[in-house]
């Protein structure tokens, strides 16, 4: 199954002052633009070690006045300021019918970050950075090295950057006036990558070499942060009732965009590129091209439209391995494939301790596979700079409308074309859809 897992952009604003981490007796100590902070030394499961900086203020507290607001920059500190512990993260909304308990970190103080940075790189020069941003659907999860761990970065030589937003009503809730300009969490996510471009130099970072990295809505703010004000290219984001207004229209009559008389010709066309057979008797068909409409071709089509600007590489991550996110529902459901966010654990440990003794061979080659990609992205723009033994002396080729090749991920390394059927999709709504996106700025 396609997985939109991750959508990258380079990001270069101002250089910060000339900052250099160090030593000293209170522990690992760096200079910020706002005060210095402590922080300590943490281990890889390879035995790797790295400086873990945790629960760093990027924002002043987002209560009283400030709640709803626009956050403001953090206010400076004289003391070394203690940066050892995640303790604090924003305010979760419960979305499953299940009951789950408070996380007792939960807390409208919560704009804050980590730094992870490699404590003996292999070049003395300044690293580059990934700066990443949690999925959640804008209401759940956060930044923290519970969450998020750094292991497959820091050992590569990047420095990584996570971080809390407010997410929820808090985060996006308004009343389309000055009062609550709504949309907060975005601006904190703004704010956040502002303090990167200000301070990472005092963690031997770059500057003018970080990569945003996102994954599920992660990965729609980075598209945000990308791109001037537009239409939404995936409607998604306006589902859940819970996080916006109802909208009681049934989904055949929210396609936007087509005309009535052309919605029974659009359809037909449609069904025709995933079954022959009524939908009724062939829901596989129906659910591929919910999914597709849904998810993966809006991805795609995003993917299509960047690359006629920057350099786009695609994939589609096939591999089902025992370390798949949601692996033990998609087995309980008989589904033996990989779903959306599979490849989180290979790159980010996600909901795993660490602990990777207990996984087949082939799971932990694919981590390294994956974050030898990714690696290679963030320090090279290019995820196969060239022939490397480890990726199976493949090279990925770049996006572009003609050929749409990506790279399929699984136990082969494969170039593929047309993924998930975007080439007869395009043509159908190229035919009946009035695109309200028709440039990037």
């Amino acid at each position: 199954m396609y997985c939109f897992l991750t959508i990258f952009a380079l990001i270069s604003l101002k250089e910060a002052d000339n900052l250099r981490l160090g030593d000293g007796s209170s522990g690992i100590l760096a200079n910020t633009k706002y005060g210095t902070i402590s922080g300590k030394v943490f281990s890889t499961p390879s035995a790797k070690e790295f400086y873990a900086f945790l629960d760093i203020p990027y924002a002043s507290p987002p209560i009283g006045k400030l709640r709803f607001q626009k956050p403001l920059p953090p206010e400076p500190w004289k003391e070394v300021l203690n940066a050892t512990e995640n303790t604090k993260i924003c305010w979760q909304l419960r979305l499953r019918s299940e009951k789950v308990e408070n996380d007792p970190r939960e807390n409208e103080d919560c704009l804050y970050l980590n730094v992870y940075v490699p404590k003996d790189p292999s070049e003395n020069e300044p690293l580059a950075v990934m700066v990443y941003i949690h999925g959640g659907m804008f209401s759940f999860n956060d930044g923290t090295f519970k969450s998020y761990k750094p292991y497959n970065f820091v050992e590569r030589d990047i420095i990584m950057v996570s971080f809390n937003f407010r997410q929820g009503p808090l985060g996006f809730l308004t009343t389309n006036d000055s009062v609550i300009p709504g949309n907060v969490g975005l601006w904190d996510q703004n704010i956040a990558l502002k303090w990167v471009q200000q301070n990472i130099e005092a963690f031997g970072g770059d500057p003018k070499k970080v990569t945003l990295m996102g994954h599920s809505s992660g990965a729609v703010s980075v598209t945000f942060h990308m791109l001037s004000k537009q239409s939404a290219v995936s409607s998604w984001t306006k589902e859940n009732t819970l996080t916006v207004d109802k909208n009681p229209e049934l989904v055949y009559d929210r396609m936007t965009g087509i005309k009535e008389e052309n919605k029974a010709a659009f359809w037909q066309e449609l069904k025709a590129v995933y079954t022959k057979e009524p939908f009724h008797k062939n829901f596989t068909g129906l659910i591929k091209m919910k999914g597709d409409l849904r998810f993966s071709n809006p991805v795609i089509r995003f993917a299509d439209l960047a690359s006629r600007y920057v350099d786009v590489y695609f994939y589609q991550f096939s591999y089902f391995g025992e370390m798949n996110a949601n692996r033990d529902v998609l087995d309980e459901e008989g589904l033996g494939k990989a779903a959306h966010c599979a490849e989180l654990p290979y790159l980010m440990y996600y909901e795993m301790d660490g602990d990777t003794k207990t996984y087949p061979k082939s799971d932990i080659r694919m981590r390294h596979i994956l974050s030898d990609l990714f690696a290679n992205f963030i320090k090279y723009q290019n995820p196969t700079p060239k022939r490397d033994s480890r990726l199976q002396n493949i090279i990925w080729p770049k996006l572009n409308s003609n050929t749409l090749l990506y790279l399929d991920i699984d136990d082969n390394l494969t170039i593929k074309e047309n993924p998930r059927y975007y080439r007869q999709c395009r043509t159908i709504f190229d035919k009946y859809y009035e695109h309200p996106l028709t440039q990037l700025n």
